[in-house]
């Protein structure tokens, strides 16, 4: 069965590893969708602007404009369909993942240090406590400062 979501999977976006991730990755492939129905219908409307106004079939300028109002509702279709797509998929599937933290017992802290194109992250140790850091420790082997004395830094 060929599946609609390889979309994803020809732009070169990583598979689905996490929980949820399936959600974000629908909405993910939903705009990919829709983008591309944009592009081609853009295109499409391109070439019969070409074909439509094309200098053999028109020699003199009509400095009239446009008289039906056929690209203003397309254009209202557009905004209309992302506005959709903002206020009914991605406002709440973000608030559903900023909103609902999962309980002590089923989440892993985690310290995220970000540095200029880096991430480095600082698991707690066994007994979830971490090690202490300290800002004049940090240096190229020890990029988050950790104090390697410290009886929490050992796990």
């Amino acid at each position: 069965m060929i599946s609609l979501a390889l979309i994803n999977e020809f732009l070169g976006q990583p598979p689905n590893v996490s929980e949820h991730g399936y959600q974000i990755d629908h909405i993910i492939e939903f705009c990919h969708w829709f983008m591309g129905a944009l592009f081609v219908g853009w295109w499409i409307y391109f070439i019969f602007v070409l074909w439509r106004f094309h200098k053999s079939r028109n020699p003199v300028a009509n400095h009239e404009g446009v008289t039906s109002g056929i690209s203003t509702h397309l254009e209202f279709a557009v905004v209309l369909i992302e506005a959709v797509l903002l206020v009914g998929f991605a406002i709440p599937l973000w608030a559903k993942r900023v909103n609902a933290f999962p309980n002590d017992k089923n989440a892993i802290l985690v310290h995220a240090i970000g540095q200029q194109f880096n991430w480095n992250f600082h698991l707690p140790g066994p007994d979830g406590v971490f090690g202490r850091r300290d800002l004049a420790l940090v240096s190229n082997s020890n990029p988050i400062g950790l104090d390697q004395n410290d009886p929490h830094s050992k796990g």
